[in-house]
């Protein structure tokens, strides 16, 4: 994209792991069981890529190998997740990105089918005027992180996966004195009351469960 006589560089990171039964999607173990929690994984995942593959996403993995991830989903760059918790994680695909000579990148995880092109295009052009861009979920975190520069302080001291994710990360945000801005609010598919936002039948078919 061209920004006056500037290149400017976009990266969109989905977050993800390969679908191994007890590894993925353990939260809804309880109401969907080992298999159906992470055959549940595989279908929002491959929802996800289809819905924003034009963006040619760079997708980081944890779990499986690049061939089995390639086999998987096709044909896009991946990159294996670094070590430590999902924070130490994120700050490290946000620095190759950065390192890379990226511009503006937004990160997302596969947790949320309402995600669509439309939102990631409005996204990117709102860190054209903000430093920050956060897509609130329902549950108190976020489906959905855009920077324009690194800023490490937003991935240390997080108590993930809480409902106060957002809440703490917007203190940081202000604490530093940065600009940000919100997307609309959307549900994760994370815990077993998150089922009843999965209203289409297809969703939850042939993996064990009734539709709740």
């Amino acid at each position: 994209m061209l920004l006056g006589t500037q290149l400017i560089m976009n990266r969109l990171i989905v977050m993800t792991k390969y679908p191994e039964p007890g590894q993925t999607k353990t939260r809804l173990i309880p109401a969907l069981g080992v298999g159906g929690a992470a055959k549940l994984h595989r279908r929002l995942v491959i929802h996800t890529v289809k819905t924003i593959g034009s963006f040619n996403p760079e997708i980081h993995y944890s779990g499986g190998s690049q061939r089995l991830m390639y086999d998987w989903l096709g044909d896009f760059k991946y990159v294996n997740q670094s070590d430590g918790d999902l924070g130490d994680r994120m700050k490290q695909a946000f620095q190759l990105g950065f390192d890379q000579g990226c511009d503006r990148i937004i990160m997302i995880g596969t947790d949320c089918p309402a995600i669509d092109k439309a939102l990631i295009d409005r996204a990117f052009v709102a860190l054209n005027r903000k430093d920050v861009i956060f897509g609130p979920a329902v549950d108190g975190g976020y489906y959905l992180i855009g920077l324009t520069k690194q800023i490490p302080e937003l991935f240390s001291n997080i108590s993930w996966s809480t409902t106060s994710v957002l809440q703490d990360s917007l203190a940081i945000v202000k604490k530093l004195n940065l600009s940000y801005e919100l997307l609309e609010i959307l549900p994760d598919i994370d815990r077993p009351e998150d089922l009843q936002y999965l209203k289409a039948d297809s969703w939850l078919a042939n993996i064990g469960v009734a539709d709740k």
